[in-house]
């Protein structure tokens, strides 16, 4: 059962995962984005186990060890939004803000890691925002982020590393160079 929450002096409405399976989440976020477009804010965190996410324009092939990831029984997405491929395990807190665009002025995309920002910063760590949108810790990315935009309404989420496997991040996230395929967009490679 969904239970989202909703304090008196705000329009947003909250939701925290119970659930640490990637397909349960993924589409759980989707729903949010497409079925409940009344609600005009929504943030969710979310959390899961060994799992890959491809953004919507890439290809296997090109950006993992697919027989890797057979062989550890580790499940391989597609989601809506696009940006690069991200490596998913219980070391990473995924965050989701879901806005509705009532101005039709479009969306600020500087604005919507700001939440999260703040409360790092909170916390003695200042991450800061690069060019490209993803979150840097002393010039390290340490959150990628993607966004998808449908009928005036955004979904921005971001994987967020805090004590991530990242030997097994970059075991997975490395293609053989016999590979010869390539994805329409391929990712953007950065240290962690």
């Amino acid at each position: 059962m969904m239970t989202m929450t909703t304090p008196a002096t705000s329009n947003a409405y909250y939701y925290i995962s119970p659930s640490t399976d990637p397909y349960y989440n993924i589409a759980l976020e989707d729903y949010l984005y497409r079925q409940l477009r009344p609600l005009d804010t929504i943030y969710m965190l979310w959390v899961n186990r060994p799992s890959v996410f491809m953004g919507r324009y890439q290809w296997a092939e090109a950006e993992l060890d697919l027989d890797y990831l057979e062989e550890h029984d580790i499940a391989l997405l597609r989601r809506t939004s696009g940006g690069g491929t991200v490596y998913h395990d219980l070391g990473n807190l995924n965050f989701t803000a879901i806005k509705n665009d009532h101005s039709g002025q479009g969306f600020d995309l500087k604005a919507f890691p700001t939440p999260i920002q703040r409360a790092l910063a909170g916390r003695g760590v200042v991450v800061e925002r690069s060019p490209r949108g993803d979150l840097r810790l002393n010039g390290y990315k340490v959150g990628g982020a993607a966004e998808a935009v449908n009928r005036s309404r955004m979904l921005y989420h971001i994987c967020l590393l805090f004590d991530a496997n990242l030997e097994e991040l970059e075991r997975i996230l490395t293609v053989s160079p016999e590979v010869e395929a390539r994805s329409r967009v391929a990712s953007v490679r950065s240290q962690v």
